[in-house]
């Protein structure tokens, strides 16, 4: 999740979220009620295990985008 604006907040609904802080080398894994959140822009690398379902309720002021990444030799399935 790439934010331009001026905050960001996050908060984990459903799953175990792993999430890589700005800037930073360490994942934290995250359970539902867990949150993130920033000021001015940033990039939060944020995923969930294959297989999980993985909901979050994302708050953000300004432009942002959610760039999705297929991890390395992990074919894409189709969906049904």
């Amino acid at each position: 999740m790439r934010s331009d604006g001026s905050t960001l907040s996050a908060v984990v609904i459903q799953g175990e979220l792993e999430h890589e802080e700005p800037g930073g080398t360490d994942i934290k894994t995250m359970e539902p009620g867990s949150y993130f959140s920033s000021r001015g822009e940033c990039a939060h690398q944020v995923s969930c295990e294959r297989g999980d379902d993985c909901i979050i309720h994302a708050r953000m002021e300004g432009r942002f985008d959610v760039v999705p990444v297929q991890p390395e030799n992990v074919p894409v399935q189709p969906e049904n």
